[in-house]
């Protein structure tokens, strides 16, 4: 008669690394599409019989260990392709914090490079129709009437009453 098992079966995360893959060609990048933070990172379950002092782990820094080896102390796992939830070995390289910081300026991925109002492609207002939220604001209409007829959310009218987005337009 078999032996019964009870709980989970605990595998090695590299184990379980591939089901959560979406593997492309040997140049795209191999897309993780298991839990990601909200930066993007995936991440597993890596548990104490993994590593001791992690819980969990990043899967790009796990797919870096699993093709090449440990990471080199005081480096970090690095993208060439500038998508975070890409595993594929091809595209990870171990840098250092100043490498990252360099790589984020020369590609404009930072804070910083962001565009603002209209210029965002992903704007669904227009400098216009913020100056007319404002002022009904300002008349004290509702933030939920303004959202519904601006075609928005009711927390996205709150970011512009509070001036965390369209801020440069209430100095106007």
């Amino acid at each position: 008669m078999a032996k019964k098992t009870y709980g989970p079966v605990v595998r090695h995360p590299s184990q379980r690394f591939w089901s959560k893959v979406r593997k492309g060609g040997p140049d795209e990048c191999w897309e993780w599409i298991g839990a990601k933070h909200p930066d993007g990172y995936g991440f597993i379950y890596a548990g104490p019989s993994y590593d001791k002092n992690v819980r969990f782990t990043k899967v790009h820094r796990l797919s870096y260990e699993m093709h090449n080896g440990a990471i080199p102390d005081g480096l970090y796992v690095l993208h060439h392709c500038d998508n975070p939830s890409c595993v594929n070995p091809k595209h990870l390289y171990a840098g250092t914090q100043q490498q990252n910081v360099r790589d984020r300026a020369v590609r404009r991925r930072g804070k910083e490079h962001r565009q603002n109002g209209e210029n965002n492609d992903n704007s669904k207002l227009t400098e216009k129709d913020v100056k007319a939220i404002i002022t009904m604001l300002q008349a004290g209409k509702r933030q939920g009437v303004i959202a519904t007829a601006f075609g928005i959310s009711q927390p996205y009218v709150s970011k512009i009453v509070h001036r965390k987005s369209w801020k440069h337009l209430w100095d106007e």
